[in-house]
């Protein structure tokens, strides 16, 4: 082959020679014409057979001038006598008949070889029959969600665009780069408005809890309004209350409730009014749930005396003011309780 192309080069091939050896020792091929059926977006793969029945051994190169018709090997000799071929029919509509040639140049005469390949669309199949257009692919995704995100990120998946969807396949073509992320699934979905944003709430608006002797947990119940993927982000804001999910996700919810377990931490709360917020937080938005304990000051002995003599003081009046003592011994009683309240607390200015 090397000296056949030497002598094209330096322009003393003989024709007539060339025409002579092909009549005597032709190539044929295993078919006259390659034909096929590819899918939409897909790649078809074939093999053609090179015969040669002459004496002559045989070589050559293959080309195509095809861009989509990549040819696999472009060489042949007498160890390998085949033409392997990938067609590229990615950009192709279903019903496009694409059609070209290879050209073969060998030491036997040169030769085309036609092809011929039908493009048609591949309808992806499911558990629920053949999916056809958007309306089935959200039924599917309402019954089996897994299977519908497998299902969109199929090579088949762009068919259903092609029939009766074609607005959106640059946003499916951009959505579908990053294979098996959900969140894109469920962001198709909102945007060919055939499903809406999930809206989550809590069972109660506030929490208000009792002081606890120790630390103690709890739960609120959140509600999922709508179906579709779910990555809830849970956290909480102040020292006193831990959440002990980090998220929840649609696995969580059962019917359309999850539960959010929380802990209180006893040696963090102070005296007075303790606030926190559990936050559920997804790329739409927050739910926010607050959460207060109200932490009395410890009373002294001091204090409750005190309050044991105002008492004390409070039954005398009543015993004098329903007769039941007189006056005198109603000022003395009163006296014998005031005196010692008032050596403990001088500045008290309501004894």
């Amino acid at each position: 082959m090397k000296k056949v192309i030497d002598e094209i080069l330096e322009e003393e091939y003989s024709f007539a020679r060339d025409e002579e050896l092909r009549e005597r020792n032709p190539l044929s091929f295993s078919c006259d014409r390659i034909e096929g059926v590819v899918s939409a977006h897909q790649m078809l793969e074939g093999t053609v057979l090179i015969l040669s029945g002459g004496k002559v051994k045989a070589e050559g190169f293959v080309c195509s001038t095809d861009l989509r018709m990549r040819i696999l090997s472009d060489h042949f000799g007498p160890d390998f006598m085949e033409i392997p071929y990938l067609l590229d029919a990615t950009g192709l509509p279903p019903g496009t008949i694409h059609e070209g040639k290879l050209y073969i140049i060998s030491n036997l005469g040169e030769y085309e070889l036609p092809y011929r390949i039908t493009v048609q669309a591949e309808i992806p199949a499911s558990s629920m029959g053949e999916i056809k257009n958007l309306f089935h692919f959200t039924n599917l995704a309402q019954s089996n969600w897994k299977e519908a995100v497998d299902l969109f990120y199929s090579p088949q998946f762009i068919n259903v665009l092609e029939e009766n969807h074609k607005e959106f396949i640059n946003l499916y073509r951009g959505l579908s780069v990053h294979y098996g992320n959900e969140r894109n699934v469920e962001n198709f979905l909102v945007y060919v408005k055939k499903k809406t944003v999930p809206v989550y709430c809590g069972e109660v608006d506030e929490i208000h809890l009792e002081v606890p002797g120790g630390d103690a947990t709890g739960e609120v119940r959140i509600i999922r309004e709508g179906w579709g993927y779910c990555d809830l982000k849970i956290s909480s804001r102040g020292e006193f209350l831990q959440v002990e999910q980090e998220g929840l996700t649609d696995k969580d919810f059962v019917g359309n409730v999850a539960t959010i377990t929380y802990l209180v931490k006893r040696d963090r709360l102070h005296m007075g009014n303790n606030e926190d917020v559990i936050i559920c937080s997804d790329i739409y938005g927050d739910l926010v749930i607050p959460v207060s304990i109200y932490v009395d000051p410890p009373v002294t002995e001091e204090e409750v005396n005190d309050r044991r003599e105002i008492l004390n003081l409070t039954e005398l009046y009543v015993d004098f003011r329903t007769g039941k003592i007189q006056r005198g011994e109603w000022v003395k009683s009163c006296h014998n309780i005031l005196t010692p309240m008032l050596a403990r607390n001088p500045d008290r200015l309501d004894y």
